[in-house]
């Protein structure tokens, strides 16, 4: 009886750290949200230390530069990129706030880093740049998703994400040059190359962008046609 005693009680308190987590996390992203980054702060913070679940760590480490704690950050950032160094979330933190502080060649050198270091997986790649583009680091983002095609030896890779980033930045010659390069091994894309080129071109400009990118590709294709094989 005494054990059956013993083992209700823990289910209980489970259950009660559980709910109070849920409760927790609920007002820890609505005062987020709500640009109320001191309660969010201390929410996530507690969030993180009880779970290690990065997502926490980086709306917490949002918050403190939100609040100007740059210097907490950065402690915080060094601290875990020395308990965890294959961690990139941490070492992309660091970037963060060097970059945040001025301290631009100390943010290159840790960007570099990360990208030096990605691994040769498509999940963990993804979630790099998306932590990039979380903080509206959009080249760096482009730049992960590029160096991760050449970790993974796949130029098909991670199209859509670049079609998306090239549309948002309305960058047009890269928007065009990444559906030319997609179209050969993913005709499917060309409905969805019309329509998106047709609403974002304004002149013949744009046009001309369109045109010499295909003279260039085909003159490509035209000359490895004729290369002879030995």
């Amino acid at each position: 009886m005494r054990k059956l005693i013993l083992i209700l009680f823990f289910c209980y308190s489970s259950f009660l750290s559980l709910a109070q987590s849920n409760v927790d996390e609920g007002l820890a992203f609505q005062y987020y949200q709500q640009g109320q980054y001191h309660e969010a702060s201390v929410l996530l913070e507690k969030l993180f230390n009880s779970t290690k679940n990065d997502t926490y760590f980086d709306l917490w480490y949002t918050s403190l530069i939100k609040l100007k704690k740059l210097e907490d950050a950065e402690r915080i950032a060094k601290r875990l990129v020395k308990q965890n160094p294959k961690n990139l979330h941490y070492t992309m933190a660091l970037a963060r706030v060097y970059q945040e502080k001025g301290q631009i060649d100390a943010a290159n050198k840790a960007y570099a880093e990360t990208l030096n270091n990605l691994p040769a997986d498509e999940f963990k790649i993804r979630e790099v740049a998306n932590i990039f583009y979380s903080f509206q680091a959009y080249d760096l983002a482009i730049s992960t998703f590029l160096q991760g095609r050449k970790v993974l030896n796949n130029e098909k890779v991670f199209t859509y994400e670049l079609l998306s980033i090239y549309r948002f930045k309305k960058d047009k010659n890269m928007l065009v040059q990444e559906y030319i390069n997609a179209l050969g091994q993913m005709p499917e894309l060309l409905p969805q190359a019309e329509s998106v080129l047709s609403t974002i071109f304004e002149d013949n400009a744009d046009y001309l962008i369109l045109q010499s990118a295909l003279l260039k590709k085909y003159r490509k294709n035209l000359k490895l046609k004729f290369i002879p094989n030995f």
